[in-house]
């Protein structure tokens, strides 16, 4: 077919336009709504599953505070402070000089400028033996809700809660 025969309706180019323009543009919108979600899914990929940083624990002042999940603030409970971690986030937190590990979840922030990693409640400072230095060097590595739940609680909670009554 020789296309110098083939008729071309000029008589309204600008119908032409702009169905070729409206194209154009839903073309536009769904690339762009790909790359959106493509960049989206490899950044909450990205984030390593383990991190490495300094770990200090809360002080006695904010018993009974609401923290910002809305939850009161308990020392007596296993629960952290991040920054780094989104909300209702479960951790596992290892001291790497000791190998003693626990795990927390996340119900507050820190400051804006806090250059830690995580503060923990006291019970949990008390179980990774950080609370006589104060800050600690600890490996956090971010689980999932079934683990949480699977998890064997430490056997002396009784000792622990006699400590805190002092």
């Amino acid at each position: 077919m020789n296309l110098a025969n083939v008729p071309l309706d000029l008589s309204n180019p600008l119908k032409f336009i702009s169905i070729k323009y409206r194209f154009s543009l839903a073309l536009n919108q769904f690339l762009i709504l790909i790359i959106l979600s493509v960049i989206m899914t490899y950044n909450l990929n990205a984030q390593p599953k383990k991190r490495t940083g300094i770990a200090s624990y809360y002080s006695n002042k904010f018993e009974g505070r609401k923290t910002a999940s809305g939850e009161r603030y308990s020392k007596i409970h296993f629960t952290a402070a991040s920054n780094n971690y989104p909300l209702g986030t479960y951790l596992k937190v290892t001291n790497p000089s000791n190998k003693k590990s626990i795990c927390v979840k996340v119900n507050d922030r820190m400051g804006a400028n806090s250059k830690r990693l995580i503060d923990l409640s006291l019970c949990a400072a008390r179980s990774l033996c950080i609370v006589e230095s104060g800050i600690c060097n600890v490996e956090v590595e971010q689980i999932d809700s079934k683990q949480w739940e699977s998890i064997e609680y430490l056997t002396e909670s009784d000792t622990l809660h006699a400590d805190f009554e002092k």
